[in-house]
């Protein structure tokens, strides 16, 4: 089996965008149990995370992978992002402590912004497919 040049970049793209998609899974995952209790499958009743946001999580940690490592880094980071505007905005209506509420506040100004700047640039390189 012979891996040419582009092949070869291909993977070594495609590999640090692995580690980040289980980077951020592992983090989601934390931040979920260290705010809200641990998550094993189904949310427990009682939790103050609602069912609908954490299927909307879990819909968005599926990694995009093309050719093109820009593109993949955009359209994933995007997906990160948009999980945390997912996370602060349960934090918003279930949280209590003021400082996380706040901190909450600010992560969605602050995602809102960067899922623009995101949204722009996949516009103008679009991809028709992704793997």
């Amino acid at each position: 089996m012979s891996i040419n040049r582009q092949n070869l970049l291909s993977h070594l793209i495609r590999l640090p965008l692995s580690i980040c998609a289980i980077a951020v899974a592992l983090f989601s995952a934390q931040a979920i149990a260290a705010v809200h209790g641990p998550v094993q499958g189904e949310p427990a009743t009682g939790t103050s995370m609602q069912p609908a946001a954490i299927d909307d999580m879990k819909a968005h940690q599926a990694m995009s992978t093309t050719d093109d490592g820009d593109f993949d880094f955009a359209v994933n980071m995007r997906k990160h992002h948009q999980m945390a505007l997912t996370m602060s905005r349960a934090q918003l209506e279930n949280g209590k402590d003021a400082s996380m509420r706040d901190f909450a506040s600010k992560i969605i100004a602050a995602q809102k912004a960067e899922i623009a700047v995101l949204d722009q640039w996949i516009a103008a390189h679009h991809k028709a497919t992704a793997k």
